[in-house]
């Protein structure tokens, strides 16, 4: 093994280290992919989270509640601007609705799964919440920017 590299912390090595562990001994849980919006398969879901920690599963799940918070601002502002851009707007809606309903689904999935191992559903904290709003504006910020 070589010697670490002076620009890196311990702990930098030891998570560089870590992941590269990682992705030889588990494959990568699903992600949320563009056909889920049409069709969610709980069992698989379920089935590539099975092999992680308690501790992954309450960040995962912590991650669905920004995805919900930022997708549910998605269809709002889909919503408002229908007026003007007519079904495009609404089709923007409606597909950020429809990420809200995965990412429910598969919260629901997350906290059934803790729940089995006899830990707590995590509490709603404020600053996921607020991270899904400020993902979604400074994404909106930065398509207007581009525009």
């Amino acid at each position: 093994m070589t010697a670490p590299s002076p620009c890196l912390s311990e702990q930098a090595h030891l998570s560089i280290a870590w992941l590269l562990y990682s992705s030889q001994s588990a494959p990568l849980p699903h992600k949320m992919g563009f056909f889920d919006t049409f069709y969610f398969d709980k069992e698989k879901y379920r089935r590539d989270r099975e092999h992680l920690p308690v501790d992954e599963l309450i960040k995962q799940h912590q991650s669905r509640t920004s995805s919900i918070t930022g997708n549910a601002a998605g269809a709002v502002a889909g919503l408002s601007h229908a007026p003007i851009t007519g079904p495009v707007g609404l089709a923007h809606a409606g597909y950020h609705a429809r990420q809200v309903s995965v990412a429910e689904q598969q919260q629901k999935v997350l906290e059934d799964m803790i729940e089995e191992r006899g830990y707590e559903i995590p509490r709603t904290r404020k600053r996921d919440v607020a991270k899904g709003l400020t993902y979604y504006g400074a994404k909106r910020a930065v398509t207007k920017l581009i525009e």
